[in-house]
């Protein structure tokens, strides 16, 4: 006990500088991601409200699918960041491939919904005509992007695990200045591009996605320590199935719970109007500024803990979730009072009037505080837990807190009780808090300290 006392002042840094490390280039590529979403919003502000509300509902199914692929690049991070403890480098590639097979048979699925059947997803969302019919063609040219982000987010995602963030960091950001530029050449026809719209920002998604992939491809033919190899793709490797089934599933399924039912609160809010949609689409990205450094940390110390438990240093292991804990409160709070302070900025630049504009403002309030359950909750669930190999607690508080009761009490305060619609958004806003006390609960209990690898890995 005395030496651990008297190394925590040299472990103490350790963890800052592996966090600065680690962070910093996952912030930058946050805050890029955020501004172009932003930019898109205010440029399909100059379109009209209803190419803004037709895009946020069309992205629906791609949120779901993205919430997918985070469950399965997150599962294979609980495998991958303790196997990268041990510098096996051969079995994180056969991790990618599990993690690639699953995230492909997914992403043709939802290509198919969205390109063969775009109308009917559509009416899932809203049964406002002009909102569907603008968000039908839009829907049906990005559906490719699928399969694209399919590779690209299970490869860079496999990157970061091994501590090469910049690479993720340099594709993102290349890709994301793609995307703003051609949106504003494609929806306003700027110099030899024609005029699309809402149909430009789908254009310069794709060629923006394709540009990705291709940077994934690329670096993967010159990598020398994980690198995507087909053949693990379809290997059948018992052994490490299992084990992949064991601790990934878990996260896979707890992502797919929260991204139906996150989905669920844009069809109660579809039904509910225009209005309360496209306020939702910039209050969405305003809290994505403000959460930009809590993700950050969160997936920070998922890689650092997963490798020193992976290293069989499970006290460490410890004492670093405590220190990831206490700066996702931090700077879940300082972003909160980043968006109070940003408030008035964001309803100006967003275009929107009236009704819209008056539900913003309360909006961006309501956020504010929610990015402070957010981010702790983000560190709990895929920070800390996940990296000992612990995804069910974080399955089931989700099925029970959405399912069980946000859900079913946002349709009885709008369809039933028929509550104003910006009550309704303050009830679905609470649901971070309630996963708290649990959460808080089984960190206590230290269950989720384990070292999950493996001595050997069979390939038969």
């Amino acid at each position: 006990m005395k030496q651990q006392i008297a190394s925590n002042g040299p472990q103490e840094k350790s963890f800052y500088r592996m966090i600065g490390t680690l962070v910093i280039p996952i912030i930058i590529q946050n805050i890029i991601n955020t501004a172009v979403n932003a930019a898109d919003i205010i440029m399909l502000g100059y379109v009209s409200q209803t190419a803004l509300s037709a895009s946020a509902l069309a992205n629906q199914p791609f949120n779901i699918v993205g919430f997918i692929y985070y469950g399965v690049s997150s599962g294979m991070a609980i495998m991958a960041t303790q196997y990268w403890g041990r510098k096996d480098c051969r079995t994180i590639e056969r991790v990618l491939g599990i993690a690639l097979r699953i995230a492909l048979g997914f992403a043709i699925l939802f290509f198919i919904a969205a390109f063969f059947f775009p109308r009917f997803v559509m009416r899932i969302y809203t049964s406002e005509t002009d909102v569907i019919n603008a968000g039908v063609s839009y829907m049906r040219i990005i559906s490719v992007t699928m399969l694209f982000s399919a590779v690209t987010q299970m490869y860079l995602n496999v990157q970061r695990c091994i501590e090469r963030v910049k690479l993720s960091t340099f594709v993102m950001t290349s890709s994301l200045l793609i995307n703003v530029v051609l949106n504003a050449c494609f929806i306003f026809g700027l110099g030899p591009f024609p005029k699309l719209g809402l149909i430009g920002v789908a254009v310069a998604t794709l060629i923006a996605r394709f540009f990705e992939l291709c940077c994934c491809i690329i670096d993967s033919l010159r990598n020398k320590l994980v690198k995507i190899r087909i053949s693990y793709i379809f290997e059948r490797n018992k052994l490490l199935f299992r084990d992949f089934t064991k601790y990934a599933v878990p996260a896979l399924m707890n992502d797919v719970v929260a991204s139906f039912g996150f989905s669920m609160y844009s069809v109660i809010m579809g039904h509910l109007g225009s209005d309360i949609v496209a306020a939702n689409s910039v209050a969405v990205v305003a809290r994505q500024f403000g959460s930009v450094f809590a993700f950050g940390i969160a997936h920070g110390c998922a890689i650092i803990i997963g490798k020193t438990l992976g290293e069989n240093k499970l006290e460490l292991g410890r004492q670093y979730a405590k220190k990831s804990l206490q700066l996702a409160a931090i700077f879940g709070a300082l972003g909160g009072v980043v968006m109070i302070l940003m408030r008035p900025v964001i309803v100006n630049i967003s275009q929107l009037d009236g009704q819209a504009a008056d539900y913003l403002r309360t909006m961006v309030l309501i956020q504010s505080y929610y990015v402070i359950g957010m981010a702790i909750n983000i560190t709990f669930f895929s920070g800390i837990f996940r990296s000992g190999g612990d995804a069910r607690f974080g399955f089931w508080v989700d099925a029970i807190t959405l399912w069980c009761w946000m859900i079913p009490m946002g349709f009885l305060l709008a369809f039933v009780l028929k509550l104003a619609p910006i009550w309704v958004y303050f009830f679905l806003m609470l649901d971070e808090f309630f996963k708290m006390g649990p959460c808080y609960l089984h960190y206590r209990k230290g269950k989720w300290v384990r070292n999950i690898t493996r001595d050997e890995i069979s390939e038969s």
